[in-house]
């Protein structure tokens, strides 16, 4: 999830660099709101008639508007479609203040300690879980920021590596030893500061090394980061009610295994069913406009 966020704050960055505002609130509408909307119908058909899940009008406008989770109420879906649509209302602020910076390091590192404060208040609150994401998204937008102008030398690549292995420490050790504040207080999030970033960059590293001998490894990791947020929809909503149905293959563990199977399959069959019906209309629309 984390790296998801850290990727988009790389992705939404360039978009800002592409399009004015406008132009990036409809890209960012397109690409969420279609999806969301039909997992919402979806969810209240299965919710009626299958898993005995009623949602009332006040839930489905607030799922609708995605102001539902943040104002408390029951059968809201995922957590990360808020996160992201509340990320992509302040990207332009966050974009704006790093690319404007004549010292982008330091107007980053301000950012982080900004975010980090802020999200204190929120300790022993379920938004925590968005708010403590607000350093990684904005270390996305400063990677992109800085893309063209560095350079990674080897001793670079081992630093990432060592920043690595000391966060998964870091998080080990919280795990261990700090078990009662890993929700309440973020220990769960927080070491992801750290791990995302270096995580997602020596990935990078290593699908570029073996772009040549794997691709079709990279044919169909790409795939499913296509279809990477109608995976998280499915798997969340499969994984929270597939239980009601007193469903057991062999044990739990080969269940959650079939379960897991069920829903990349799903996830990436929803993405390019709406991906078609969007190209469809748009020929549509062409066509009409084309004709006057």
């Amino acid at each position: 999830m984390d790296i998801f966020l850290l990727v988009s704050g790389i992705g939404i960055y360039k978009s800002l660099e592409k399009n004015n505002i406008s132009q990036y609130i409809i890209n960012r509408i397109k690409r969420i709101s279609p999806v969301w909307w039909t997992f919402l119908i979806i969810s209240i058909l299965l919710g009626h008639f299958v898993f005995q899940v009623h949602f009332s009008k006040l839930e489905i406008i607030g799922f609708a508007t995605y102001t539902g989770f943040w104002l408390d109420m029951s059968n809201q879906g995922n957590w990360y479609v808020y996160a992201i649509m509340l990320f992509y209302l302040v990207s332009p602020v966050f974009y704006s203040l790093i690319k404007n910076s004549n010292r982008r390091l330091l107007t980053f590192m301000v950012l982080v300690v900004a975010s980090l404060i802020i999200s204190v208040p929120f300790f022993d609150n379920f938004k925590l879980i968005v708010f403590s994401r607000v350093p990684i998204y904005v270390t996305g937008m400063y990677i992109a920021s800085s893309l063209n102008n560095i350079s990674i030398k080897k001793s670079h690549w081992i630093g990432l590596l060592l920043f690595n292995v000391i966060g998964f420490i870091v998080l080990w050790v919280f795990y261990r030893y700090y078990s009662d504040y890993l929700w309440p207080y973020g220990l769960w999030w927080y070491p992801f500061i750290v791990i995302a970033p270096s995580l997602s960059l020596l990935l990078a590293k290593l699908f570029d090394c073996i772009k040549k001998i794997a691709k079709p490894l990279l044919s169909v990791l790409s795939i499913f980061g296509k279809s990477s947020l109608e995976i998280l929809l499915v798997s969340d909503y499969l994984f929270a009610n597939f239980n009601k149905l007193n469903i057991v293959i062999f044990n739990i563990r080969v269940t959650s295994i079939f379960v897991v199977i069920i829903s990349l399959l799903i996830g990436i069959a929803f993405h390019y069913c709406i991906d078609s019906i969007i190209k469809f209309f748009n020929q549509i629309l062409n066509r009409r406009k084309e004709n006057g």
